[in-house]
């Protein structure tokens, strides 16, 4: 027993009557059936707000703090024409590709191939032989699931994760500097929380 919660879209043009007959086809198609008697929805009661937001990202971000409760909130947002992304744009995309890369090469079996045959866990003391890594463990231990890797390489990790996650704020900034250029061209959106006991 639980819910499901899914965030629609759908052009601003379309009538709400529409929209809400569509919310209803995705609660009939994710609720139990059973609990409600064999009877799907013929639409959800969505309540349509005025809020309108700069883009889909901050419009999720809001529409996720409404779960729990089933009031299916809907809000508008901008969707911006595509644009070709200006030098600093791809830039920035390039050095988030590169961080991401290093991280995934991290995150790859540490011990794998390695010419010790043995290395014991910090942890609970478990001596593991290296020639399982990457088969039946790959970075945590097996038996109480703590980090095998060495410190220098967490605070490495982590050291990318931060720059990555500085660059990706930095290109959302740049991108938001872009789509105000093209405020004008905006389409709205409406961005539809739903949600059914399934």
């Amino acid at each position: 027993m639980g819910h499901a919660c899914s965030i629609l879209t759908f052009p601003e043009k379309m009538s709400t009557r529409e929209i809400s007959k569509k919310c209803g086809e995705w609660a009939t198609y994710n609720c139990d059936l059973q609990e409600r008697g064999g009877y799907g929805y013929d639409y959800l009661d969505v309540n349509f707000t005025t809020r309108i937001f700069d883009c889909y990202e901050d419009a999720e971000k809001y529409l996720d703090s409404t779960f729990g409760n089933y009031r299916e909130i809907a809000v508008r947002y901008k969707k911006y024409p595509k644009t070709q992304p200006n030098k600093t744009i791809a830039d920035l995309e390039r050095r988030i590709m590169e961080y991401a890369t290093r991280i995934t090469e991290i995150d790859e079996p540490h011990y794998k191939g390695v010419v010790q045959s043995t290395v014991k866990c910090k942890s609970c003391g478990s001596s593991l032989s290296t020639k399982f890594c990457g088969r039946t463990y790959h970075n945590s231990c097996p038996v109480c699931r703590a980090e095998l890797r060495p410190e220098s390489i967490m605070k490495k990790r982590e050291s990318y994760q931060k720059t990555m996650s500085d660059l990706k704020e930095k290109l959302k900034s740049e991108e938001k500097k872009q789509n105000q250029k093209n405020a004008a061209k905006a389409e709205l959106i409406w961005a539809v929380a739903c949600e059914v006991h399934c």
